[in-house]
């Protein structure tokens, strides 16, 4: 798995995470339609189109997925149990294991927000307020 599939799947059980958080529904209680557009050939009959599942449509909405690397995330997340079946690949839940990677991968973003450098310096400018505000008042007491 390169980098690129790594970031989808994060970016795949984020998306399910924050759609069980929207509606407040547990794990075993809210299956995803992830069904992949397809036509229907009729003998007698015009063909009929069917789209994307709503699940579907909406993450590659916010992520320009393609169909290819769609199914072989999907595939990745439900042999590695993040993701379960549900009677097919198309329609899925999400798993305790695959709701807790969400949760570290969005636990590790909120911590990405200042690099470690700028972490350092900010701790060092806040001790050294600190230290002069305590040694000025330690000073004044002395008098």
């Amino acid at each position: 798995m390169n980098k690129k599939q790594e970031k989808q799947v994060e970016q795949l059980l984020c998306y399910m995470k924050s759609e069980l958080d929207k509606t407040g529904r547990t794990c075993k209680t809210y299956y995803f339609n992830f069904t992949e557009s397809k036509v229907m050939k009729y003998f007698n009959a015009p063909d009929e189109v069917l789209p994307d599942g709503c699940n579907l449509a909406n993450f590659k909405k916010l992520t320009k997925i393609k169909n290819d690397d769609f199914t072989t995330i999907l595939n990745y997340c439900v042999s590695n149990g993040y993701i379960k079946p549900f009677n097919n690949r198309e329609n899925v839940m999400l798993s305790e294991d695959g709701r807790i990677y969400a949760l570290s991968v969005e636990k590790a973003k909120l911590h990405k927000k200042f690099p470690d450098w700028l972490r350092q310096i900010i701790i060092g400018v806040v001790i050294f307020i600190l230290g002069n505000v305590s040694m000025f008042f330690i000073m004044k007491g002395l008098k």
